[in-house]
């Protein structure tokens, strides 16, 4: 029998008895399989009610209070910004503990995050040159002559380490054969406003696939898409690895590209949640 024919005979083999042995249809010769691919089991039945999936998503937010990625990509959208990316440090740490970091290769571009008591922004090309800071207790007005749309306590929800109250929340079904449930709770900002949050969840992988900040009328103030979900082999913890933001009203919108992603990091230095201080960049404290 010649070579060409015995080679011809083994792959025959292969493709016909693959599936019933040695590779189990290749999947061990090629990778564990994607645990949220389309066609991947469930995590959840489909008829799991709201407090079964409030368990689920906070079992994995219990696994992590902090997590930082110090290669992330972030590009920007919308008419309120010329269209822009740059490479970022991003950590967070519950309760309100946030900070990114944009650089360009002239030096940092970027500057903003929360801590229990603050949060600010700086941005070295802004008209103001200023390092604006407010305090979380203020009042809407304050709120408004903050540069950036930007709401830290749902900031820190939607980037997975804040858990959700059952008790506060109800379910509504997603659309007919999207597999997706809407978890809604009703909340009052730190500045007084009625506001409603919405959660989509990926009922069939347990996994949230959008965040919702809605106005009492239902107007959407912010959302965030997560996607590309992976899961940290060590804290077994899920978290995407693209985050989309958008904030409407103000025509601005990023997206977040993680690269390598450390959970419940050993140290993180008290310094990292304190507001910077930049040569030529005053503090300006809103409201004080």
């Amino acid at each position: 029998m010649s070579i060409f024919r015995r080679l011809s005979i083994a792959v025959l083999v292969l493709i016909t008895l693959g599936p019933f042995s040695g590779c189990a249809a290749l999947r061990s010769c090629f990778g564990p399989r994607d645990p949220f691919a389309a066609n991947a089991p469930c995590a959840l039945p489909p008829d799991a009610t709201a407090v079964q999936i409030v368990q689920h998503l906070n079992a994995n937010t219990a696994r992590i209070a902090a997590w930082r990625s110090d290669n992330v990509v972030i590009s920007g959208r919308g008419s309120a910004a010329s269209p822009f990316k740059v490479n970022a440090r991003l950590a967070i740490e519950a309760p309100r503990n946030f900070r990114l970091v944009a650089s360009s290769v002239v030096g940092e571009e970027v500057d903003f995050g929360s801590n229990t008591d603050q949060f600010w922004f700086w941005a070295r090309q802004a008209e103001s040159k200023n390092i604006i800071v407010a305090y979380h207790d203020e009042d809407t007005l304050r709120e408004r002559e903050f540069p950036i749309p930007f709401q830290p306590d749902w900031i820190m929800e939607a980037l997975g380490v804040m858990p959700l109250d059952a008790a506060e929340i109800r379910e509504e079904p997603g659309p007919p054969g999207s597999r997706t449930v809407y978890l809604i709770s009703d909340a009052t900002s730190p500045q007084g406003q009625l506001v409603q949050k919405v959660t989509v969840v990926d009922i069939c992988h347990g996994i949230v696939r959008e965040h919702q900040l809605r106005d009492s009328e239902g107007q959407l103030i912010a959302s965030a898409r997560m996607s590309r979900h992976r899961l940290d082999p060590v804290s077994q913890t899920v978290l995407p690895r693209q985050v989309d933001l958008d904030w409407p009203r103000a025509n601005m919108g990023l997206t977040m590209f993680l690269g390598t992603v450390i959970t419940n990091p050993q140290r993180l230095p008290e310094q990292m949640w304190q507001v910077p201080r930049k040569e030529g960049y005053p503090v300006q404290e809103l409201g004080r």
